[in-house]
């Protein structure tokens, strides 16, 4: 259930042990989990990195979003639009442990990404 995550880039340059196939496993969770989820486009592989105090919640929240035009980030919205939900993954990324400050989990796995030159979706 539980394995180290690579980003999906040809590199392993980022390892931290998640759940793997999360958004299976949460809906049988009694516990809330909280961590850092990813909205991935698979076509441009630009990438927006959110905290999350719910991760199940949040994945569903983010899809709502999308599908309506309405999400904040106005690139990923734009290019959402145009190019649908078969061009985009939006996952749980990191699961962050019990007092664990979601900011500086966050800011590090931007810091990874933009050292790899990932391109990012930015606000």
């Amino acid at each position: 259930m539980f394995h180290q995550i690579l980003f999906e880039h040809g590199r392993a340059i980022y390892t931290r042990t998640i759940i793997s196939d999360l958004q299976a496993t949460l809906p049988f969770c009694s516990q809330t989990m909280r961590g850092v989820l990813r909205i991935y486009n698979l076509q441009t592989e630009k990438t927006l990195l959110l905290k999350s105090e719910n991760l199940t919640e949040d994945i569903q929240k983010i899809r709502f979003a999308l599908d309506l035009g309405n999400f904040p980030n106005k690139a990923l919205q734009d290019e959402y639009a145009v190019q649908g939900l078969k061009a985009y993954r939006i996952e749980s990324l990191l699961i962050a442990e019990k007092n664990e400050n979601l900011d500086t989990l966050l800011k590090q796995g931007e810091e990874k990404l933009q050292e790899l030159a990932v391109p990012l979706y930015l606000d």
